[in-house]
């Protein structure tokens, strides 16, 4: 029955050729170093972890030596991971926890250039493996022996430092720098400033790891591979969460988790585990599939994942299956979410190999796209075809991925994979916690440029997620960043609103002060935690939100003592005029601006002449010491986002779907 289930899932199939020629390798290595990244001060501590010591490491970059400091951490991928996830071990009949392994993290920056530079990787055998960025150029860190080039060096046992192919920040149609989020529409914009809270989801997969992927790109450790592993899934993790997969320009929020790693046992070190053939000799992927297919280890898993270390025939990447779209077709047996019924087993499963034909590993980018692309199979994508043929993360050819389309979804692929998800994506669980890499400012954040790739062609402005200042304003080098307020332009420097009487430069100043006096963010004062306008706290009352009404235009409101939210200038006539006595607690004032209007009120002891602010409607305007947007006489300022994710609706099972291969010309 399977086999002949399998015959039907392959008979339609797509082919993914991933054009990276010899030359290709060749002008990535072309400026590759071999050095030691031993670091000889961790030998004592091998399971002590203390972010608070640096670790240091010097090591020459493009002709120029820079002393590293390194911080050994505690294995820790958030929303990937959790320090309970079993894994099982060759020749374990029991399993122990990934805290069980004492897996070492790194992360640290250039003496120097610490506000400009990241390290972040992993620790294996006291030796750094990972990746570097310095200003805007990256480099990767890999064991020598994964490529042809450290073969005759007698420093082989080191790592090989090769750096990643340019990309540029600016806009490829007329040359000028742009963020992502300077597309979006006015809905959106109201959305900068405040935390957003985007409900996740998460498929929780099953991760088996050959004993060729173990030899071959673990040296031998299984320790060694899971580290490896671990690195790229985190980043394949970031940029599928950042993906905006219903259109509705808000990241859905929508990744991988693993919730089990499994390793797989051999007869011998020098063969395959699922093809009990020679580590070096390539396999038909079809036939690696389908036996894994055949012998899943978690049949309740979201997804099944198996990396090998066997190069494929015909230069294959990856093969995995693809769900079928069609709302009509009520079954699903392939994809995620797929399930086991009791005849057969399921076909949510996929498999990828880290190596090409002759014995050299893919490089990082390549090896992080190559996953997304198949996991994204199994999530329903096809291959982009037509309009959609640009160079998108789906496309059945692509280069060294290196411009940011490279990681990014086309318009076809979304459609694709938003459809299936609603159509089959009931397992998927619920992961309400930030993620640092999803592309959503949320709690405890400052910015979220995405993952580091979409962060090193795109922001320089927000500290990336590899970054120890992960998702915070790089305010060393930078102003402000977009993200958070209306006050800051796409050069993340302040802008000038000054025509209208708003002074950017204070959008830092936060409550609460410890001078109750205090002035924070745009012409306003510290009452308590909260920021209010001082047309409102110099007459002792609290800024509120001012009724909708049809005036084109928008005023500072406040709240009497009877609970009414009035104009600060008819709050302040009926306070004034009715006490003789009445003083000022503040005399800010603001002068020859666009938006202000003046107005001299008196009683029997004094006169007052104020100053209150009216902005025109869709102009800037300011509420609670916050920059808004003028419509329909209320600042509407950013407000938290409600859950957009599609709709995922239960669904029977399917017996339809396709087959689809990526391969290598």
């Amino acid at each position: 029955m399977f086999i002949i289930l399998f015959f039907i899932a392959s008979y339609q199939y797509g082919l993914c050729s991933i054009i990276f020629s010899r030359a290709d390798i060749n002008s990535i290595l072309s400026n590759y170093s071999i050095q030691s990244t031993y670091i000889s001060t961790l030998h004592s501590k091998r399971h002590v972890w203390n972010s608070s010591v640096c670790h240091y490491l010097k090591l020459k970059l493009a002709y120029v030596e820079y002393n590293f400091c390194i911080k050994a951490l505690k294995l820790s991928y958030p929303g990937l991971i959790n320090e309970t996830t079993p894994v099982f071990l060759p020749h374990s009949n029991s399993s122990v926890t990934i805290d069980d392994l004492m897996l070492k993290m790194a992360n640290g920056y250039a003496m120097d250039f610490e506000d400009l530079s990241f390290v972040k990787g992993y620790i294996h055998q006291d030796r750094f493996y990972g990746t570097i960025q310095v200003m805007s150029s990256v480099y990767y860190v890999e064991p020598a022996t994964h490529f042809d080039v450290a073969s005759a060096d007698p420093k082989s046992d080191g790592a090989i430092i090769y750096q990643k192919p340019n990309s540029s920040i600016f806009d490829e149609i007329n040359g000028t720098f742009k963020f992502a989020f300077e597309i979006f529409n006015v809905d959106m914009a109201a959305n900068i400033g405040r935390p957003q809270k985007v409900n996740g989801k998460t498929c929780l997969s099953t991760l088996v790891i050959d004993n060729s992927f173990v030899q071959a790109v673990g040296n031998g450790s299984a320790d060694h591979a899971i580290q490896r592993l671990l690195q790229n899934f985190d980043e394949v993790n970031a940029i599928l969460r950042s993906a905006d997969f219903d259109n509705d320009r808000i990241p859905d929020n929508v990744g991988i988790s693993i919730g089990m790693i499994a390793t797989m046992d051999s007869p011998s070190p020098h063969l395959g585990s699922i093809s009990r053939t020679p580590i070096d000799q390539p396999v038909n992927p079809i036939e690696i599939l389908q036996k894994f297919a055949m012998i899943t280890l978690a049949r309740l898993a979201c997804l099944n994942i198996l990396v090998i270390g066997h190069p494929f025939i015909d230069h294959f990447l990856g093969v995995s299956f693809t769900a079928t779209k069609n709302i009509f077709d009520r079954f699903k047996h392939v994809g995620i979410c797929a399930g086991n019924s009791i005849f057969i087993p399921s076909l949510n499963a996929l498999v990828v190999t880290y190596r090409f034909a002759n014995g050299d590993m893919l490089p990082k980018p390549l090896i992080d796209v190559n996953l997304v692309h198949e996991i994204s199979h199994s999530f329903g994508s096809d291959h982009d075809a037509g309009n959609c043929l640009k160079g998108y993360i789906m496309s059945p050819k692509t280069a060294i991925p290196s411009r940011l389309i490279n990681f990014q979804f086309s318009p076809c692929s979304k459609r694709d994979i938003s459809a299936v998800l609603r159509k089959q994506g009931d397992c998927l669980l619920e992961y309400a916690k930030p993620f640092c890499g999803n592309g959503i400012v949320e709690y405890g954040e400052q910015c979220d440029c995405g993952s580091s790739y979409h962060c090193a062609i795109n922001d320089p402005c927000c500290y990336p997620r590899d970054s120890l200042n992960q998702c915070k304003v790089n305010r060393r080098i930078h102003q402000c960043h977009p993200a958070e307020d209306f006050c800051c332009t796409s050069a993340c420097t302040y802008k000038d609103l000054t025509h209208i009487g708003l002074d950017c430069s204070n959008i830092q100043n936060r409550c609460p002060c410890s001078n109750k006096d205090c002035t924070c963010g745009i012409s306003g004062t510290c009452i308590g935690s909260e920021c209010h306008s001082f047309e409102c706290t110099r007459i002792g009352l609290v800024e509120c939100q001012c009724p909708i009404a049809s005036q084109p235009y928008c005023e500072t409101c406040c709240m009497d003592s009877d609970g009414i939210c009035l104009k600060s200038q008819v709050i302040a006539a009926r306070l004034i005029t009715s006490n003789p006595n009445f003083t000022l607690t503040s005399d800010v004032s603001f002068v020859n601006v666009r938006s202000e209007i003046v107005e001299t009120i008196c009683n029997d002891n004094n006169c007052f002449t104020l100053n209150f602010h009216r902005f025109r409607s869709n102009d800037f305007c300011t509420y609670h010491g916050k920059v808004g947007i003028c419509l329909k006489s209320r600042c509407m300022l950013p407000s938290y986002v409600p859950n957009r994710l599609p709709v995922i609706q239960k669904s029977v099972r399917s017996n339809s779907s396709k087959l689809s291969i990526c391969s290598k010309l």
